[in-house]
């Protein structure tokens, strides 16, 4: 892929720039007993518009998500009916809610000159979902493995698939033959 944007000429000195923030919104819609659960990290904007700052917002739950909205009532599948000895040990069904929840952040003033505008044409903010187990602490914001740029991930998918049907292939024919 050509990209001449990345192999352009300096800026000259006396070109203006602007001031610039950036803002990043996710929100998401988890059943409420997940809530402590579900967590998202991501990686945003330094002082010079480089996306290499960890943000870790917490779980769901926490208090830097921001609820949305009314809590929506939702079915969930009954447990099986197991016989009771008393009928005063009824356990009443228990209801769940799926919940909207909202987190933003914006950065600092940025100075936008031609040259953050082109490496901002190749970076992308990589939010991490974690549904941990809850023994164990949440991994680092930045830590776990990004996928492909943008520019490159339809040639990495279609890579992939063909490395995975030639394995599959391998899998197959070592089956046959034993």
């Amino acid at each position: 892929m050509v990209t001449p944007w990345q192999d352009a000429r300096p800026d000259p000195p006396d070109l203006p720039s602007n001031e610039v923030t950036c803002t990043c919104s996710i929100e998401t819609r988890c059943r409420d007993d997940y809530l402590p659960h579900v967590a998202l990290n991501l990686t945003w904007f330094s002082d010079t518009g480089e996306l290499s700052n960890p943000v870790n917002p917490g779980a769901l739950a926490s208090e830097t998500w921001q609820k949305e909205g009314e809590p929506e009532p939702i079915e969930t599948d009954p447990k099986p009916e197991e016989p009771s000895t008393d009928g005063d040990d009824a356990v009443p069904d228990q209801k769940h809610f799926i919940e909207r929840r909202r987190f933003e952040i914006t950065s600092g003033p940025i100075t936008a000159t031609s040259d953050f505008v082109r490496k901002l044409s190749v970076q992308a903010v990589l939010i991490q979902g974690c549904y941990p187990n809850p023994t164990k602490p949440l991994p680092e914001p930045g830590s776990l493995s990004s996928g492909s740029p943008p520019g490159t991930a339809g040639k990495k998918d279609k890579k992939d698939k063909e490395e995975k049907r030639q394995e599959q292939n391998r899998e197959t024919h070592q089956t046959d033959t034993a």
